[in-house]
């Protein structure tokens, strides 16, 4: 009766056995289809070589599963020794052990169980984290489009700058040079003594600055001290384009020109032919 029933628990071991093997067999192929995208972003063969590199608590509890199921062989095999020596006591703890032995294996395949849903959340929370990397390269994406545009439009407003500072630079020169003509017209009145009407400022500044030291810098800001009263004027010669400046300059220099021929022909009395007579 004993052999028998130990021929029994060797064969429920021998197929319990087997079948974790197959189980073992099954889950390491499930695993392998299953983390294969996985296993390749990484750069592993497959999951249990990523379980035995960084999951060390795994490895232990493949250890202790190994353990316990070398434990059971060692078992059986004694319990084989002790049935052959027919002692009924050895034979009850062993059978005890076995039992143990069992439970523990159960327990196993719980654990495993248990990691096998760890090992399912793991990858749904690691397809998330992909979907989002997708997302945030797709933002960045957006970014660097963004990035782009706003390059282009600071180098079109720099090219803007450079132009306008180039306006810039060709009106201030252009005012210098009205400031040069300025000051050229105005010394040449008071050399010619065409002291003009004024709304502010006096002629003989411009006498006293010519004999001093002045920069030129001093004698323009002395020149925006001047101003000449133009209210005499007719309304055509106040309107004057810039572009006609030139034809009417000439045709009133000639009107000047003919004043002076004309006074040049008026002869003076003859002051000395006077005081004789008288």
């Amino acid at each position: 009766m004993i052999g028998a029933q130990i021929e029994e628990i060797e064969s429920a071991i021998r197929v319990g056995a087997f079948k974790i093997m197959e189980i073992k067999e099954k889950i390491n192929n499930v695993e392998d289809t299953v983390f294969s995208a996985f296993c390749k972003e990484i750069g592993v063969a497959n999951i249990r070589q990523y379980e035995e590199q960084d999951l060390p608590a795994q490895l232990e509890r493949n250890n202790r599963r190994m353990d316990f199921e070398a434990q059971i062989e060692r078992i059986a095999s004694t319990l084989k020794f002790e049935v052959s020596r027919d002692t009924l006591e050895n034979v009850t703890r062993w059978e005890r052990a076995v039992q143990e032995g069992k439970a523990e294996l159960e327990l196993q395949r719980q654990v495993k169980a248990q990691l096998q849903v760890d090992i399912g959340h793991e990858m749904s929370r690691a397809v998330a984290l992909s979907e989002t990397c997708s997302d945030k390269c797709r933002v960045m994406e957006q970014v660097d489009v963004k990035i782009a545009q706003i390059r282009n439009e600071l180098a079109s407003i720099h090219k803007d700058i450079v132009t306008v500072q180039i306006q810039i630079d060709e009106c201030e020169a252009r005012i210098e040079s009205k400031k040069s003509e300025r000051h050229k017209y105005q010394r040449q009145c008071q050399i010619n003594g065409l002291r003009l009407p004024l709304l502010q400022g006096n002629w003989d500044d411009i006498e006293d600055s010519e004999t001093s030291s002045m920069s030129t810098a001093e004698l323009y800001a002395r020149d925006e001290r001047i101003r000449v009263d133009f209210s005499y004027l007719s309304d055509s010669l106040k309107n004057v384009e810039e572009a006609d400046f030139k034809q009417i300059a000439e045709e009133l220099q000639k009107k000047i020109n003919e004043r002076e021929r004309i006074l040049k022909q008026i002869q003076a009395p003859n002051l000395k032919g006077k005081n004789v007579q008288d």
